[in-house]
């Protein structure tokens, strides 16, 4: 995939080398794998420069964290005890001496 891209990025054009240490143009998946993209099908894939495919990536994964919040409900701790609020707060009742 790489090499029929010819080591160029797809998003701006960087033209990679074969022979780069560390590589300069990587291979990415165009639908991710975990959303349903194909993962040896050579039409799902792109050559990327670094810095497009880190930020791709990144993209990506905040996509999936929040979409997993959105999955699980926030539960309050059986065990909590919310802390007494500032100033506004329900007052106690009177105690046994009050008069």
């Amino acid at each position: 995939m790489l090499h029929r891209d010819g080591y160029r990025c797809r998003q701006c054009g960087y033209q990679g080398s074969p022979h780069a240490k560390p590589a300069d143009v990587e291979a990415d998946h165009i639908v991710n794998v975990a959303d349903g993209g194909a993962e040896f099908d050579l039409a799902n894939g792109q050559a990327l420069c670094v810095p497009h495919h880190k930020r791709k990536s990144a993209a990506e994964a905040a996509k999936a964290r929040t979409a997993r919040s959105r999955l699980r409900p926030i539960r309050r701790h059986p065990g909590r005890i919310d802390p007494p609020s500032k100033g506004g707060g329900t007052p106690l009742p009177p105690g046994p001496n009050a008069h």
